[in-house]
């Protein structure tokens, strides 16, 4: 996969989660909807990177992947037994363990992303530059 596709695919997952964060604001609908996005998008997100998964070189990142992945897992599993509307037809009970379970994984999933991300950070900092860098030198030509 191209960079900027990579690069579209790591903001709308990014955008997702903000707005996941916000269900009082958008309702149970769209919290559950722009779950099963985010979770596609970061399934298709480890597709495209499992060469880096296998490289355990930089451990801090391996343990912060890891980390990221469980929290994904708990807060999906969880998210589905709790739901209101895409999968109310498993008929689970409410829990408020499982409501504690997905809140926790859930805040857990935010803060590893945002690590990731910022891991990412110079890697995404040297994609911006070298594009803007390509347009200057095409408006000079």
């Amino acid at each position: 996969m191209k960079t900027e596709n990579r690069i579209v695919l790591d903001y709308a997952m990014l955008c997702a989660l903000l707005i996941m964060m916000v269900k009082l604001m958008t309702g149970a609908i769209v919290h559950e909807s722009l779950g099963v996005a985010f979770t596609v998008l970061a399934v298709v997100h480890l597709l495209n990177n499992k060469a880096g998964l296998k490289n355990v070189r930089k451990k801090g990142r391996f343990v912060v992947n890891i980390l990221l992945l469980l929290a994904l897992t708990s807060t999906v599993v969880s998210g589905m037994m709790l739901s209101v509307s895409l999968f109310r037809f498993l008929n689970i009970p409410y829990n408020e363990v499982v409501y504690t379970i997905h809140t926790s994984s859930a805040y857990a999933l935010f803060l590893l992303s945002l690590t990731h991300l910022a891991m990412h950070g110079k890697a995404i900092a040297d994609f911006f530059r070298k594009r803007k860098q390509t347009k200057t030198e095409g408006i000079h030509e």
